[in-house]
C-alpha cells in the first residue's frame, strides 16, 4: 500500500492531536520540511523568472530580424509593379493608337525578370482579360527566360485577380492570397509558394489599357527561416490567421502547405487548436503584434491585406525547450535538498502508516453506506414499476364500479397502494438526499394554493378518522406569488400534515401560513402545522429527523410508517437554508414550523383560489375545515369531459396510431387496457431498438417512450427519432417510473416533448393525447 494514499491528508483534528502526542519529534520534522520547501520554491521561482525573461528577449530579437526581412520583401513586391509599368510606358508599347507589339512587351518582361529572381512570372492582359504577353522565370544558366507563344495564351477574364484589378484606381494594387503555383490545374513541383500582385496599366494618355500581373516566388523567404541566437530557443510558424493555412513551420515542417498537399487537408487549428484560438483573438484586436508568456504573434505585413486572410508570424519558444530548461533548473536547485526530503519523508511514511488503518476503516464504512444508498435506489425503482401497474389498473376499474360496497373496497385498495407508493418514494428520496443528487428548481407559485393542496390531499383521511383538518390563510396572502421549488416545499408540508393526521386520533389539525417580514424584493414566510395528537416528550425530540428512527418502537406498531418523513423534511429544508422547529408536549399535541426567505414575484393578474385549489373562496378564513365531499367526484366529472372530447376527435379523424416502447410486461398490459378503454389500438415494443424498427416499417402519430429499457434505452432511442422526425411530425411522450430530474432532463434534451410519470394519470394522459395528436402529420 502506498503511504501517501488518498485520505492521508484528511486526518481529523483529534487524530492529528493523538499522532503528535505519540510522536512529538514530528513537529520538528514537519517544520524542517516546510522551511526547506520554502527556500527551494523561492530559488526555483527566481530561476523560472529569469528563464521567462531570456525567452522573451530571444523572441523580441527574432521578431526584429523577421520584421526586417518581411519589410524588405514587402517593399520589393510593392515597388516592382509601378517600375515595370513605367518601363512599358517608356518603351512605347502602351502608346495610344499603337498596335500590339508582343515581342516588344516580351523584351521588356525578359529584361525586367532578369533583375528580380524572385519573380516567377510576368503577364499582361488587355482590357478584355485576354493574355497578350507572358514570360516565365526558368532559372536556367545564361539568364534565358521562357516566353509563351501566342497560341498558348489564355483568356483570363473570369479570374478574380483580373476582375478586381481592372477596376482599381491609380496607385491601388490587388494582392492575392498566398498559394502554390499551378499549371493546367495541377501543383507544380518542386512547390513554388506564390503571391500575385495585379495593377491596372494605362497608356500615355492615362487611359486604362489592361492589367499587369506579377507572380512572386516566396520559396526563399518561407523555406529558409533561420534566426540568430541560441538554436532551438525560438521557432516561427507562418500561417494565415483566419483560415489556418500553414506556409512554413520550423517546429513541424511537415505541416507546411498541408492544406494543399495532404488529403484530407490539414490546417493549423487541427493540430494546435489553442494556439490558433489565441492567434485569432490577437487578430481581432487590430494590433500589429501581441504576445504573452512564451509566445509572440505578429502580422507579417501590417496594412497589406490579402484576399482570403491575414499572414501571421507565430513566434514561440517550443514547449519541449521550456520543459528541458525547467528540468535543468529543478535538477540544479532541488538536488541539494533531496537527502533531507528523503529523510523527512521516511519519518512521515512511518507516521502515516500507523494512521492508515483508521482511514481505511472509515472508507470501508463510507463504501458500505454508498452501496446501501445505491441498493435502496435500485430496489425502489424495481418496486415502483409493479405498483404503478396496480395503481393504473385500479384507476381503470374505478369508473366502472357503481355498487357502494365494492366502490368502498376499491377505494380502500387504492388508498393502500398510494400509501405503499409513498413509502417507496420516501426510500428513494432519502437515498438521493444521502448521495447529494437532489437539486432545487425555481419557479413562480402561490404559497396559499400550496397550503390548500396539502389540506385537500389528506382531507379524506382526516374525515374518515373524525379529525378536523383546517387551513388558515390570511386574506392579504391569497394572491401572493413567490419564486422557489414548490414541489419540495409541498413535499415537506405533505409529510408534516400526513404525520399530524396520523398521530391525531380525534381533535384538530391546522395548517397555517404567516408573513413575518418583507425586505426589498423578498419575503419571509412561516409555514406551521399544529395538531392536538399524542405529542412527544422532550427527550425524544433529539432523535427525530434521523433516517429510520421514530420516537418509540411501539409507534411503528400503532401508527405504521418508516421513520423517513422528518429526515427527508430536514434534508430538504437544509437545501433551502432553513430548519425545522418543533414544540411538543405528551398528550397535548405538537407544532411543527419552518421559515423560508423567498423572492417576490409580481403576478400578471390576481387569480382567486378557486375550486382547482380544492377549497372555495369563501372557506379560506381561520378555522375553516375542508369540504367533506369525496375528493374524487370532481375528478370523475373532469375525466368524463375529457373522454367526450377524445371520443369526438376519434370519431372525426379515426383513432391515432400509437407506438409504446415499454419493457415491463405489467405496464404493457396496463397501457393496452388504458388505450383499449379509449378505443385506441397500440403497438408495443419491448425496447428502443424494436421501437425504431416499428417506426421504419409504418407511420405512427405518437410515441410513448419508457426511459429504462434493455438493449436500447429511451434516451438514446428518442435522440435517434428526433434526427429523423420533428416534434410536429412525431411527438415523443416520455414515460418515467422515477422522479430523478437529471434523467428526465436528458430525455427532454434528446427530443422528448412531454414527460408522464408512472403511475399514469388518466386525465393527464387524455390531455396529452388531445394536445400532441396531430392527425395526418406522420
Amino acid at each position: 500500500m502506498h503511504p501517501f494514499r488518498r485520505g492521508d491528508a484528511g486526518l481529523n483534528p483529534a487524530t492529528r492531536r493523538k499522532l503528535l502526542e505519540r510522536h512529538p519529534s514530528l513537529v520538528l520534522v514537519v517544520l524542517f520540511l516546510i522551511v526547506t520547501a520554502f527556500l527551494t520554491w523561492r530559488e526555483i521561482t527566481q530561476e523560472f523568472g529569469f528563464l521567462t525573461v531570456r525567452n522573451q528577449k530571444a523572441m523580441a530579437e527574432t521578431q526584429a530580424v523577421l520584421s526586417r526581412v518581411l519589410a524588405q520583401q514587402r517593399a520589393a513586391m510593392l515597388s516592382a509593379g509601378p517600375i515595370l509599368e513605367l518601363r512599358l510606358i517608356k518603351s512605347g508599347v502602351l502608346s495610344p493608337g499603337r498596335d500590339l507589339d508582343r515581342p516588344a512587351i516580351e523584351g521588356v518582361f525578359a529584361g525586367f525578370i532578369a533583375q528580380y529572381p524572385n519573380i516567377s512570372q510576368l503577364r499582361w492582359l488587355d482590357a478584355t482579360g485576354m493574355e497578350r504577353a507572358r514570360v516565365d522565370q526558368t532559372g536556367q544558366a545564361g539568364g534565358e527566360r521562357k516566353i509563351t507563344s501566342a497560341e498558348l495564351l489564355q483568356d483570363k477574364s473570369d479570374r478574380d485577380y483580373f476582375r478586381r484589378a481592372i477596376n482599381l484606381e491609380d496607385g491601388d494594387f490587388f494582392i492575392s492570397h498566398l498559394e502554390l503555383n499551378q499549371e493546367f490545374g495541377k501543383i507544380v513541383f518542386p512547390i513554388q509558394p506564390t503571391l500575385r500582385i495585379a495593377l491596372p496599366t494605362r497608356d500615355m494618355l492615362n487611359q486604362k489599357s489592361g492589367v499587369l500581373l506579377l507572380n512572386f516566388n516566396l520559396s526563399g523567404l518561407l523555406g529558409n527561416l533561420s534566426f540568430p541566437g541560441e538554436p532551438g530557443r525560438t521557432s516561427v510558424d507562418m500561417l494565415d490567421g483566419v483560415t489556418g493555412e500553414v506556409y512554413a513551420s520550423m517546429s513541424n515542417p511537415g505541416l507546411a502547405w498541408a492544406h494543399a498537399l495532404k488529403d484530407p487537408p490539414v490546417y493549423y487549428g487541427d493540430i494546435y487548436p489553442e494556439r490558433f484560438r489565441r492567434i485569432r483573438e490577437s487578430l481581432s484586436s487590430d494590433r500589429a503584434s501581441a504576445g504573452s508568456g512564451n509566445e509572440l504573434i505578429m502580422m507579417a505585413w501590417p496594412n497589406m491585406k490579402v484576399t482570403d486572410g491575414t499572414l501571421v508570424a507565430y513566434i514561440f519558444v517550443p514547449p519541449e525547450f521550456i520543459t528541458a530548461e525547467r528540468h535543468n533548473i529543478l535538477v540544479k536547485t532541488a538536488g541539494t535538498v533531496v537527502v533531507a526530503w528523503i529523510f523527512g519523508g521516511l519519518l512521515l511514511v512511518r507516521m502515516f502508516r500507523m494512521e492508515n488503518r483508521n482511514t481505511e476503516t472509515m472508507e470501508e464504512v463510507q463504501a458500505l453506506a454508498a452501496a446501501k444508498s445505491q441498493f435502496l435506489a435500485n430496489m425502489s425503482h424495481e418496486i415502483r414499476t409493479p405498483i404503478s401497474g396496480m395503481m393504473g389498473m385500479l384507476d381503470l376499474l374505478a369508473p366502472d364500479i357503481r355498487e357502494p360496497a365494492q366502490k368502498e373496497r376499491l377505494d380502500f385498495i387504492r388508498q393502500c397502494t398510494r400509501n405503499l407508493r409513498r413509502v417507496i418514494d420516501d426510500i428513494l428520496d432519502i437515498s438521493k438526499l444521502q448521495r447529494g443528487n437532489v437539486t432545487l428548481e425555481s419557479k413562480p407559485f402561490q404559497p396559499a394554493r400550496t397550503v390548500e393542496c396539502a389540506v385537500k390531499l389528506y382531507a379524506t383521511d382526516a374525515r374518515l378518522k373524525g379529525t378536523e383538518l383546517t387551513a388558515t390563510v390570511p386574506e392579504a396572502m391569497k394572491h401572493l406569488v413567490v419564486e422557489a421549488d414548490e414541489h419540495r416545499i409541498s413535499q415537506v408540508l405533505n409529510n408534516l400534515v400526513s404525520n399530524a393526521v396520523k398521530f391525531t386520533e380525534q381533535g384538530q389539525v391546522c395548517v397555517e401560513i404567516q408573513e413575518l417580514m418583507r425586505s426589498g424584493p423578498a419575503v419571509i414566510l412561516r409555514f406551521i402545522v399544529r395538531d392536538t395528537g399524542i405529542g412527544m416528550a422532550s427527550e425524544t425530540l433529539d432523535i427525530l429527523g434521523q433516517p429510520f428512527m421514530q420516537a418509540d418502537v411501539s409507534t411503528t406498531r400503532s401508527f405504521g410508517g418508516t421513520g423517513l418523513g422528518l429526515s427527508i423534511c430536514n434534508s430538504l429544508l437544509a437545501l433551502m437554508n432553513s430548519q425545522m422547529k418543533i414544540e411538543s408536549e405528551p398528550g397535548r399535541g405538537s407544532t411543527f414550523s419552518f421559515d423560508l426567505t423567498l423572492p417576490l414575484v409580481e403576478p400578471e393578474t390576481p387569480e382567486p383560489a378557486g375550486p382547482a385549489a380544492g377549497l372555495s373562496p369563501g372557506k379560506l378564513s381561520a378555522g375553516t375545515t375542508t369540504p367533506t365531499l369525496p375528493a374524487d367526484l370532481g375528478e370523475e366529472a373532469s375525466r368524463e369531459a375529457l373522454m367526450q372530447r377524445l371520443a369526438r376527435a376519434i370519431a372525426e379523424h379515426g383513432p391515432p396510431r400509437v407506438l409504446v416502447a415499454e419493457d415491463s410486461f405489467a405496464m404493457q398490459v396496463l397501457i393496452r387496457e388504458i388505450f383499449k378503454s379509449f378505443s385506441i389500438p397500440v403497438q408495443i415494443a419491448d425496447n428502443g431498438k424494436l421501437a425504431l424498427e416499428c417506426l421504419d416499417e409504418q407511420p405512427f402519430d405518437l410515441v410513448f417512450m419508457d426511459l429504462q429499457m434493455p438493449v436500447m434505452g429511451g434516451i438514446e432511442a428518442t435522440g435517434i427519432i428526433r434526427h429523423k422526425w420533428t416534434s410536429a411530425q412525431l411527438p415523443v411522450i416520455v414515460l418515467s417510473a422515477v422522479t430523478q430530474a437529471e434523467e428526465i432532463a436528458l430525455a427532454m434534451d434528446a427530443g422528448g416533448d412531454k414527460c408522464l410519470s408512472k403511475p399514469i394519470d388518466i386525465e393527464e394522459l387524455i390531455t396529452t393525447l388531445l394536445d400532441y395528436w396531430n392527425p395526418g402529420a406522420a
